[in-house]
Protein backbone atom coordinates (compact mmCIF):
# COMPACT_ATOMS: atom_id res chain seq x y z
CA UNK A 1 0.00 0.00 0.00
CA UNK A 2 0.86 3.48 -0.60
CA UNK A 3 1.64 5.71 2.74
CA UNK A 4 -2.08 6.89 2.86
CA UNK A 5 -3.94 4.10 1.60
CA UNK A 6 -7.23 4.82 -0.66
CA UNK A 7 -10.75 3.95 1.44
CA UNK A 8 -13.54 3.72 -0.07
CA UNK A 9 -16.53 3.45 2.17
CA UNK A 10 -19.68 2.04 0.65
CA UNK A 11 -22.92 1.08 2.67
CA UNK A 12 -24.31 -2.31 2.46
CA UNK A 13 -27.87 -0.19 3.89
CA UNK A 14 -29.21 1.77 1.10
CA UNK A 15 -31.28 3.88 3.70
CA UNK A 16 -27.86 5.07 5.22
CA UNK A 17 -27.79 8.52 5.68
CA UNK A 18 -24.69 9.41 7.43
CA UNK A 19 -21.81 7.68 5.38
CA UNK A 20 -20.59 10.67 4.29
CA UNK A 21 -20.53 12.32 7.85
CA UNK A 22 -18.62 9.12 8.89
CA UNK A 23 -16.32 9.85 6.44
CA UNK A 24 -15.43 13.15 7.33
CA UNK A 25 -15.15 12.15 10.82
CA UNK A 26 -13.00 9.10 10.73
CA UNK A 27 -10.73 11.57 8.70
CA UNK A 28 -10.11 13.90 11.24
CA UNK A 29 -9.58 10.79 13.47
CA UNK A 30 -7.60 8.35 11.54
CA UNK A 31 -5.36 10.68 9.21
CA UNK A 32 -2.93 7.93 8.06
CA UNK A 33 -5.93 6.55 5.86
CA UNK A 34 -8.22 8.47 3.22
CA UNK A 35 -11.68 7.97 3.18
CA UNK A 36 -13.87 8.80 0.32
CA UNK A 37 -17.77 8.09 0.01
CA UNK A 38 -17.59 7.67 -4.10
CA UNK A 39 -15.64 5.37 -5.71
CA UNK A 40 -11.69 6.70 -6.48
CA UNK A 41 -9.89 5.79 -8.97
CA UNK A 42 -7.86 3.40 -6.91
CA UNK A 43 -9.34 1.47 -4.25
CA UNK A 44 -6.80 0.18 -1.68
CA UNK A 45 -9.36 -0.49 1.37
CA UNK A 46 -12.94 -0.92 0.68
CA UNK A 47 -15.12 -0.77 4.09
CA UNK A 48 -18.51 -1.97 3.91
CA UNK A 49 -20.64 -1.04 6.96
CA UNK A 50 -23.41 -2.53 7.92
CA UNK A 51 -23.89 -6.05 7.24
CA UNK A 52 -26.64 -8.67 7.20
CA UNK A 53 -26.92 -11.48 5.93
CA UNK A 54 -29.19 -10.47 3.45
CA UNK A 55 -25.51 -8.40 2.19
CA UNK A 56 -24.35 -11.48 1.00
CA UNK A 57 -24.86 -10.94 -3.06
CA UNK A 58 -23.07 -6.93 -2.98
CA UNK A 59 -20.15 -8.34 -0.97
CA UNK A 60 -19.43 -10.76 -3.51
CA UNK A 61 -20.05 -8.26 -6.46
CA UNK A 62 -17.59 -5.76 -4.14
CA UNK A 63 -14.92 -8.74 -4.03
CA UNK A 64 -15.22 -9.22 -7.87
CA UNK A 65 -15.17 -5.43 -9.00
CA UNK A 66 -11.97 -5.36 -6.30
CA UNK A 67 -10.00 -8.21 -5.77
CA UNK A 68 -7.07 -6.85 -4.47
CA UNK A 69 -8.55 -4.33 -2.44
CA UNK A 70 -8.20 -5.30 1.27
CA UNK A 71 -11.99 -5.89 2.24
CA UNK A 72 -13.51 -4.33 5.40
CA UNK A 73 -16.76 -5.59 7.02
CA UNK A 74 -18.20 -3.70 9.47
CA UNK A 75 -21.69 -5.44 11.36
CA UNK A 76 -23.54 -5.02 14.61
CA UNK A 77 -24.07 -8.28 15.10
CA UNK A 78 -20.93 -9.97 14.65
CA UNK A 79 -20.61 -13.19 16.13
CA UNK A 80 -17.57 -15.93 15.17
CA UNK A 81 -20.24 -17.49 12.90
CA UNK A 82 -20.87 -14.32 11.21
CA UNK A 83 -16.92 -13.88 11.12
CA UNK A 84 -16.28 -17.03 10.11
CA UNK A 85 -19.05 -16.85 7.24
CA UNK A 86 -17.84 -13.73 6.05
CA UNK A 87 -14.21 -14.83 5.43
CA UNK A 88 -15.26 -17.27 3.37
CA UNK A 89 -16.94 -14.49 1.35
CA UNK A 90 -13.75 -12.93 0.36
CA UNK A 91 -13.28 -10.46 4.18
CA UNK A 92 -10.18 -9.74 5.19
CA UNK A 93 -11.20 -8.12 8.19
CA UNK A 94 -14.77 -7.69 10.24
CA UNK A 95 -15.43 -5.50 13.03
CA UNK A 96 -18.16 -4.52 15.44
CA UNK A 97 -20.42 -1.63 15.11
CA UNK A 98 -20.03 0.87 16.46
CA UNK A 99 -16.61 0.42 16.19
CA UNK A 100 -13.71 1.11 18.57
CA UNK A 101 -11.28 2.84 16.47
CA UNK A 102 -8.09 1.30 17.73
CA UNK A 103 -9.89 -1.82 16.33
CA UNK A 104 -10.66 -0.21 13.27
CA UNK A 105 -7.38 1.33 12.64
CA UNK A 106 -6.26 -2.21 12.38
CA UNK A 107 -8.76 -3.63 9.84
CA UNK A 108 -8.50 -0.82 7.63
CA UNK A 109 -4.63 -0.88 7.51
CA UNK A 110 -3.92 -4.43 8.07
CA UNK A 111 -2.12 -6.36 5.07
CA UNK A 112 -3.40 -5.86 1.58
CA UNK A 113 -4.79 -8.60 -0.24
CA UNK A 114 -1.97 -10.70 -2.04
CA UNK A 115 -4.06 -12.42 -4.16
CA UNK A 116 -7.37 -12.34 -6.04
CA UNK A 117 -9.87 -14.31 -5.05
CA UNK A 118 -11.60 -16.82 -7.15
CA UNK A 119 -14.75 -17.56 -8.15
Amino acid sequence: MTSQPQCWVVSLDPEHGLLRTLADHLSDELREVRFSTREPQRVDVLWAVGFEPRHERELRVLRERHPDARLVVSSRELTAEVGAHLRSLGVDAAVEWPAVLPRLRVALLGRRRRRSVGA
